[in-house]
């Protein structure tokens, strides 16, 4: 059976190319071409795992709200192998109910999106998760800051409209992958 997201030579690779002055374009390569997205370059990685059936990216989203506290703003984008177990189960938790109240639910283009409120320790924070397929796969994003008194006054917005750009930048394109001047291929060490 062929895997979906074949690792190419065994390696699945992930390019960086600049999108625009501020955002890096990241793209993990697979047998069938690639799924890619843009994140800020300001960004630091939390995590990044490349190997499917499950694709994760995370990152830390600078807020000068949560500095020298336990809570931070996190970004995550997944991307998932149709046809395998582990995938297709996880891929069906998006948007599940994280507290006594159910997510408030809207398209968004092709996306589904669940907005909700959960208790993190003892912070409230704001969660957003979206779903969509893709023509070889699914993804999904999940945005959640927290809800600090010292967030700007337009936090919430700010961080809607991140939201709706991370799910603007994501995309697959199916067929012989070349790469553009200027990116940097690189892969896991593992």
């Amino acid at each position: 059976m062929t895997i979906l997201y074949r690792l190419l030579a065994l390696l699945c690779f992930c390019t960086i190319a600049p999108h625009a002055a501020a955002t890096t374009e990241l793209k993990f390569l697979t047998e069938f071409g690639y799924v890619g997205f843009a994140v800020e370059d300001s960004w630091p990685i939390v995590s990044m795992q490349s190997k499917l059936p499950i694709a994760v990216a995370t990152f830390q989203i600078p807020n000068e709200a949560d500095e020298d506290t336990p809570d931070s703003t996190n970004l995550a984008i997944v991307f998932y192998q149709h046809g395998d177990a582990t995938a297709e189960k996880a891929l069906s938790e998006v948007g599940e109910l994280l507290s006594a109240v159910p997510p408030a639910v809207e398209e968004h283009g092709a996306w589904k999106i669940y907005r909700q409120r959960a208790m993190q320790a003892s912070t409230w924070y704001t969660v957003l998760d979206a779903r969509r397929e893709l023509e070889k796969g699914a993804a999904s994003v999940r945005l959640a800051w927290p809800e600090l008194a010292g967030n700007a006054p337009d936090y919430d917005a700010q961080m809607r409209r991140t939201f709706d750009q991370v799910l603007a930048s994501i995309h697959a394109f199916v067929g012989q992958y070349s790469p553009k001047p200027g990116e940097v291929i690189r892969r896991p060490s593992s």
